[in-house]
């Protein structure tokens, strides 16, 4: 037989569960990182990772980056969102003078080459590196609540402190994952 007349439409129902988030995924490669650091944090030669690959630089760590001359591991943020965690890794090949390692998020939100670090985006991995050690392995995690709107670039810093007055000079491989909701 013939269908019968379509009937009223029902109400709008209830608000689904949120999507899941976008994992960024930074990874330094085969060639090893080179971290250094004398007197703390306050001169260092940190590693900016990228996708596969990394550059170092000379800088005073927690100031501002500019990468004008150096290499870009900034990522462009295609959609307004949250960074929600930092996940960090690092696997050393040589290292001498022991200390910690850090992964800081910067970002860039005026879209040029200068890079202010995130608040609260600055984990430690754990544990501490020995004086002397090949193979050993700090990781860390943090959670995050920072907005990010289209276009703004983020870029991912490993760095060391050293212990004490002793510098530390350490290589190895670094890893890391930034999670976007």
């Amino acid at each position: 037989g013939a269908n019968g007349e379509a009937g009223p439409t029902g109400p709008t129902g209830p608000t689904g569960p949120s999507g899941s988030s976008a994992i960024i995924p930074y990874a330094s490669g085969s060639v090893p990182v080179a971290l250094t650091s004398v007197a703390a944090k306050t001169l260092a030669t940190p590693a900016f990772i990228g996708f596969g690959n990394w550059s170092s630089g000379v800088t005073v760590l927690g100031n501002s980056i500019n990468l004008i001359g150096a290499s870009n591991y900034a990522f462009s943020v295609p959609r307004d969102g949250i960074v929600t965690s930092l996940t960090a890794y690092f696997s050393t090949t040589v290292g001498v003078g022991g200390g910690e390692i850090h992964a800081e998020l910067y970002a860039s939100t005026t879209l040029n080459n200068t890079f202010v670090p995130v608040s609260g985006g600055d984990v430690k991995l754990t544990p501490n590196l020995p004086a002397v050690g090949i193979g050993n392995i700090a990781k860390g995690t943090i959670s995050l609540n920072y907005p990010v709107t289209t276009e703004t670039r983020l870029l991912l810093v490993f760095y060391a402190i050293s212990a004490g007055l002793v510098p530390a000079v350490v290589t190895g491989h670094a890893s890391a994952g930034i999670a976007i909701s």
